[in-house]
């Protein structure tokens, strides 16, 4: 994808001029092919990344870059192929099982989905004519449409877990699995500290000037986490969502000087640590829980490559200084991390209906709907029977107790 950004000076006189260009959402330094000479820089607010610069441009002078970024707004070919073929597994998997017509319906809606995905895709791919802003939405609409086939896919797959049959590698979804959950709570000991630097300078070469600081924090930053304002004071503002922000009035800066404010913060970025050991921890529970790796070898690989990525994750190199890019570095962390969970999520959503057909370590099928019904009027009728006997008995006693009421101490009918 090619992003034309355009730059130009409206007046007859040379003038600089600053280029600034939000990139589109998602998009990491990772993405990017080419700035075309442009700086790119992190928004900790908006949690965007952007491009800029300032360059000087002559009289009525227009420049255009070409910023070059992959095409992530899209669903592969090979991934959609990945499902279908998965789709037609599972189906001829479950033919000989209880869930023969339910496992056909959900193929029916996968293979609808599929379809739908394509065409939509197909519409707004990049060509000549289509905007950027379309192909995203367009792979947004797609990326709906194509989550319900991946939950429809992953009901195909506990429905062979339920029948006590291997579905192979979990490449579906669980509707019941879920999301991943970043509220991480440490104890206020637990934080490291974190310094924000504001700095301020005068760049006049003679006056006095006073000026008013006013710096929004990141939106993680409450007003419990601010240790120590360095002389600056502090606010949340409710209509923005709590971003809380530190300021003061009428600051006197001297003549070519800058005033320097540090202010002390717990790190609200780099807690990921006690979450990758609980997920770790998770992780392990669910491999004893699998026992031998031949019964479900696929699911097994699975959680071990699960736990490698978490260890991956933990050992990689982490930014020291706090900074737009320390930020942005540890966001984009707890978003692996988070796609980390969603996999044991679904494996957990996997195991349920296993557990829910065994029994003392026996393969137990659910009873059919026949079956149960069956059941139902067999307990009915049983309860009918002893209902039916006990009136009688009931009845038959009360006759016998009437007889009794008309004859006297020594048996013989009462005269008259």
């Amino acid at each position: 994808m090619v992003l034309h950004i355009r730059a130009g000076n409206p007046i007859s006189e040379p003038q600089k001029v600053k280029i600034r260009s939000e990139l589109p959402a998602r998009v990491t330094t990772n993405d990017i092919i080419s700035t075309d000479g442009l700086d790119v820089g992190y928004d900790v607010r908006n949690d965007r990344y952007y491009v800029h610069k300032e360059l000087e441009l002559g009289p009525k002078q227009i420049r255009e870059f070409r910023v070059q970024l992959k095409d992530i707004w899209v669903i592969s070919d090979d991934e959609i192929e990945r499902c279908r073929q998965k789709a037609v597994t599972l189906v001829e998997m479950l033919i000989a099982s209880q869930y023969k017509e339910e496992a056909a319906k959900l193929k029916e809606e996968v293979d609808k989905g599929i379809g739908m995905v394509v065409a939509v895709q197909k519409e707004s791919e990049i060509k000549p004519g289509v905007k950027p802003q379309v192909h995203i939405e367009g792979y947004e609409k797609a990326s709906r449409i194509f989550r319900t086939v991946k939950q429809d896919l992953g009901q195909m797959e506990n429905l062979a877990l339920a029948a006590g049959l291997n579905p192979g590698e979990l490449i579906g979804e669980a509707k019941s699995a879920p999301e991943p959950k970043r509220d991480i709570r440490l104890k206020p000991e637990q934080y490291k500290t974190a310094i924000i630097r504001i700095v301020v300078k005068n760049t006049s070469p003679a006056d006095v000037r006073k000026v008013t600081i006013r710096r929004d924090l990141p939106r993680e930053v409450k007003i419990d986490d601010i240790i120590d304002a360095g002389g600056l004071e502090v606010k949340a503002d409710p209509s923005r969502g709590g971003i809380c922000t530190v300021f003061k009035e009428a600051v006197e800066i001297p003549a070519n000087q800058s005033v320097v404010f540090n202010v002390k913060i717990r790190d609200r970025w780099n807690i990921n640590g006690p979450r990758i050991e609980e997920l770790a921890q998770r992780a392990t529970n669910l491999l004893e829980r699998i026992g031998e790796k031949e019964k479900f070898p696929e699911i097994f690989s699975m959680l071990e490559g699960i736990l490698a990525e978490l260890e991956k994750i933990k050992n990689e190199p982490v930014p020291q200084t706090l900074n737009e890019q320390y930020v942005a570095f540890f966001r984009g962390q707890a978003e692996r991390i988070d796609v980390v969970e969603m996999k044991i999520n679904r494996v957990e959503a996997a195991l349920r209906p296993m557990d829910k057909t065994s029994k003392w370590g026996f393969k137990v099928k659910p009873p059919s709907m026949k079956t149960t019904w069956a059941l139902i009027y067999i307990i009915l009728g049983f309860l009918a029977v002893m209902s039916l006997l006990f009136f009688l008995r009931w009845y038959g006693k009360g006759a016998d107790e009437k007889v009794g009421s008309a004859s006297d101490d020594t048996g013989k009918p009462k005269s008259s």
